[in-house]
């Protein structure tokens, strides 16, 4: 999983997602949130943020989510979505300051940053980016399970966990083809929920 962070610039005068949540209530469609593009993690992460405390946030999509933390620097935004590993030597650097991450847990790089779901009093705002390995149809079941003991066995490795925790990223692999079946389905389920409620379109 590759968690993201909800930012602000080092001076905005929020502190906290209720401070960001209450000026937004007091003057809705007046905060905006960068993002990496229509329908990207970043985009749905601020409408999600949007959707759950009751606030009018306006969406800046930009070309690509490394616009994402340039843009609050400037200024140009008031909040963003980037990645755990994008946000945290900017957070370390004094550039931005972390409100809040989209993990399920606090992550052990930002121990002090509470979760959105902290944040805002919910159990539904995970929303991290995750990655996975798909392979053809086809392919016979015993080949696909030394594959996933492979990639298993790799991302337990102490050196790579210790990588991956460095940047960000939460190491928690799926145990198996059907585990992975159901997480993507209840992804896709979650998503779609969220695309659906706030009238998302790629036009």
């Amino acid at each position: 999983f590759s968690p993201q962070v909800m930012l602000v610039r080092s001076n905005s005068p929020y502190q906290s997602v209720a401070d960001l949540v209450a000026a937004a209530r007091k003057s809705p469609g007046k905060l905006n949130y960068a993002s990496g593009g229509i329908g990207s993690a970043a985009h749905l992460s601020g409408a999600a943020l949007a959707s759950a405390a009751a606030i009018d946030l306006v969406h800046v999509p930009y070309k690509g989510s490394v616009e994402i933390v340039p843009a609050l620097i400037r200024g140009d935004a008031t909040l963003g979505f980037p990645i755990a590993s994008t946000a945290i030597p900017q957070i370390e650097n004094g550039k931005v300051r972390a409100l809040a991450v989209t993990s399920a847990s606090r992550l052990p790089g930002l121990p002090q940053v509470p979760t959105l779901n902290e944040a805002l009093g919910r159990n539904d705002l995970a929303l991290d980016s995750w990655f996975g390995i798909w392979a053809p149809a086809g392919v016979p079941k015993p080949v696909v399970a030394r594959l996933q003991a492979a990639v298993i066995k790799a991302l337990n490795d102490p050196g790579t966990r210790d990588m991956f925790q460095k940047a960000g990223s939460v190491i928690d692999p799926t145990p198996s083809q059907e585990a992975f079946d159901r997480f993507v389905a209840d992804e896709m389920v979650k998503y779609r929920r969220i695309i659906e409620s706030n009238h998302i379109s790629l036009q």
